[in-house]
């Protein structure tokens, strides 16, 4: 089969015409290109061959930003009627043959509603390389180890140096060739240039050799204790300046890893550039005034009328404390050529489309909500990448400003040496439960062997023990002596206790699984019998499986009155910064969860699988009540964008909790629910299920309370 895209469309590159060649074939392809290279293309005209021949694709992203674009986009390539999207607190269109959803979700239907996609034909995994994403890359590994054979998986990702053994280590979980489509050259090619405290545009050898000097002259001035100010950096007016001078590389995305400051910069460059002309100013006055007339209350907040006066200059911030309406507002200005600089966190590249003709790195030094770090390459030219418009530009400029004090922030890298995905699989009660209802050792044991963390450390453990063998060898014959055989024998102790670790981390998921089976028994949730109540209700869930089980099961979510209950759900999963951010609430059930974590710790549950924290439960107890969204904010310093995403979240963990509860009753009534007769009297599962009758009517209100106004999801 071939497919040729319709007249009028621009003709496919090579190595897009490879992709979905193998695609049509029936194969398994991973796509690794870089940032702004055409990737989602593959993905678009696939969707659009698979359409046309009766069939589906699961479209997966790990971003919130990403799956609402690409759901705008194929709305736009398809029709309304055609596709939906699943993002947990949204639900639109859910039977549509093409759905964009997030990964959990779809790992999720694997587990528990596989007969779901039996009318799927493709599923796509935008952005693989999240397989190594500390906090959510076992999604993406399971998402590959519990998809049904008959789908055909497409991976799309920026580049990565270990793309061959993922290929390799999917190819086993799915017991079929993966071929790789590897496309290496850049549709716009990059210029590094790197700028100077004083100002100067210079190339990389000769900012190599500055930062060289800078990092002399700072080490004996520590040395001699010297108080001589230091040379000024270059602000922010200042690069725009050289920018312009090098020869006007615009529209311009400028990069700063601090929300605070993308504000204070884009103001200072307000008072002496004004990039629109009077027409132009006008379009973006209608935007506005078409804008406040849908978000009111948010475009009247006193923190944002000062952005508004910037966007009719033709400046702009964008980070993730915005409002989602007024990100919007930014990103269609934007898009129609009426925003030239925006000031923005890495979060405006991160998946999305916004290319532009330069970028500026202030920094290359980030807070990763743990530790100040340097950038790692593949950050670094997920951002770059966005330089460069296809069919505009004959480059795209990228920037690196040189700080004065902090020389060693200006960063100098190479594609070549973009990190590896690395594997950061751990189990979850979610899986354990799910696969517990399997009830056969054997095929849990060989779905736990299958994670890139086992593959990688096997594989890794193979080569050390064949390098002892062939050591060993050496010593035998003879080969070696003297010096050479002692450096030899102390290379096999080395590689001994190598070998012996990475055993040790090849066994984790199978010690991980069997103690959460036992954690989980105590608690019963699972018995020899199969799941009880409490452990079907726990495998529908995506995050905090057992401390929400507990929450239900115990009562918490029936006996308080309804903002009590929005007040205590909100701080489920929820990590508190460094400062306080939210004004203090007492409530009684706020210390039962409290009480309910410690005694989860105790039974020997990891306070992962229990985390809540009582800070943002104020807020969602004051807007359950119908608090106006700018006297919330004053109860809190956390930003509107925050506000906003905590709540969508826990809009999110409540229809959860319905469909949990709706799943729960429908195994009630087929009789698949185990009593768990060795740990309550008999008769035990009527009651649970009776206990929880007109539960989902209640949080389906309470959802309903909290998802208006300034809240409500838009796109």
């Amino acid at each position: 089969m071939e497919f040729t895209p319709p007249a009028g469309v621009p003709a496919l590159d090579d190595f897009q015409r490879e992709a979905i060649d193998r695609l049509l074939a029936g194969e398994d392809v991973l796509v690794y290109a870089p940032t702004g290279s055409g990737k989602t293309r593959i993905a678009e005209e696939f969707a659009s061959w698979l359409l046309e021949h009766g069939r589906g694709m699961a479209y997966t992203a790990p971003l919130k930003a990403i799956s609402n674009q690409k759901y705008r986009d194929f709305v736009e390539l398809f029709g309304e009627g055609r596709v939906g999207l699943l993002t947990g607190d949204i639900s639109i269109n859910p039977g549509a043959p093409l759905l964009v959803m997030t990964t959990e979700i779809f790992r999720n239907r694997c587990l528990t509603e596989p007969g779901i996609l039996a009318g799927v034909s493709c599923l796509v995994l935008d952005e693989i390389h999240f397989l190594g994403d500390e906090q959510r890359g076992t999604v993406w590994e399971e998402s590959v180890i519990f998809c049904p054979e008959h789908l055909i998986i497409l991976g799309l990702s920026a580049t990565v140096s270990n793309a061959s053994e993922i290929a390799e280590w999917m190819a086993g979980v799915r017991g079929r060739p993966v071929h790789v489509v590897f496309e290496p050259r850049r549709p716009v090619p990059l210029e590094f240039r790197w700028i100077l405290p004083d100002g100067r545009v210079v190339k990389e050898e000769k900012a190599r050799r500055y930062v060289q000097e800078l990092e002399r002259a700072m080490a004996r001035r520590r040395a001699r204790r010297s108080d001589l100010p230091w040379e000024g950096d270059p602000d922010p007016e200042v690069v725009l300046e050289a920018i312009a001078a090098s020869g006007a590389h615009f529209p311009l995305l400028y990069f700063v890893f601090s929300r605070r400051q993308t504000e204070e910069m884009a103001a200072r460059v307000a008072e002496e550039w004004d990039f629109l002309v009077p027409e132009e100013k006008r379009l973006v006055a209608a935007e506005i005034r078409e804008a406040r007339t849908q978000y009111p209350g948010l475009l009247g907040l006193p923190g944002r009328r000062a952005l508004l006066r910037l966007l009719v200059q033709g400046i702009a911030y964008h980070h993730a404390g915005l409002a989602p309406q007024l990100k919007l507002l930014v990103e269609r200005l934007y898009c129609q050529g009426l925003v030239r600089v925006v000031f923005c966190t890495e979060t405006f590249a991160a998946g999305v489309n916004y290319p532009a003709a330069a970028a500026v790195f202030h920094t290359c030094r980030k807070w990763d909500g743990h530790d100040f770090r340097m950038l790692r390459a593949r950050e670094f030219f997920q951002m770059a990448g966005r330089a460069g418009r296809r069919g505009f530009d004959p480059v795209g400029w990228v920037y690196v400003r040189v700080p004065s004090r902090r020389p060693d922030e200006a960063g100098f890298y190479r594609e070549g040496d973009v990190e590896p995905v690395e594997s950061t699989f751990t189990v979850s009660p979610a899986t354990v439960l799910n696969m517990w209802q399997w009830r056969d050792e054997k095929l849990v044991d060989r779905f736990l062997e299958r994670s890139l963390l086992t593959f990688r450390a096997t594989r890794e453990m193979e080569v050390a023990r064949g390098e002892i063998a062939r050591l060993k060898g050496q010593l035998q014959r003879g080969e070696v002596k003297g010096k050479k055989a002692r450096a030899a024998q102390s290379r096999i102790r080395h590689l001994n206790r190598r070998a012996e670790q990475l055993a040790v981390v090849a066994s984790s998921p199978r010690r991980q699984f069997r103690a959460l089976v036992e954690v989980l028994r105590r608690l019963d949730y699972l018995g020899s019998d199969g799941l009880h109540a409490k452990g079907l209700f726990a495998a529908r869930l995506r995050y905090q499986e057992i401390l929400v089980t507990e929450m239900v099961f115990r009562g918490l979510v029936q006996k308080p009155g309804p903002a009590e209950v929005a007040a205590i759900l909100a701080g489920v999963d929820y990590e508190p910064g460094r400062f306080p951010a939210v004004d203090p609430l007492h409530l009684r059930s706020m210390a039962a969860v409290h009480r309910l974590q410690e005694t989860l710790v105790r039974a020997g549950v990891p306070p992962d699988f229990c985390r809540w924290h009582p800070e943002p439960c104020l807020l969602a107890y004051r807007w359950y009540q119908g608090c106006a969204f700018a006297e919330l904010l004053e109860v809190t310093t956390l930003q509107e964008g925050d506000v906003i995403s905590l709540l969508r979240r826990e809009i999110d963990l409540l229809r959860q909790l319905e469909e949990a509860l709706a799943a729960l009753a429908e195994a009630a009534g087929r009789g698949d629910v185990a009593d768990p007769g060795e740990v309550a009297h008999p008769g035990e599962v009527v009651h649970q299920i009776r206990v929880l009758e007109g539960l989902g009517d209640r949080l389906a209100d309470i959802r309903g309370q909290l998802d208006r106004d300034e809240v409500r999801a838009i796109f």
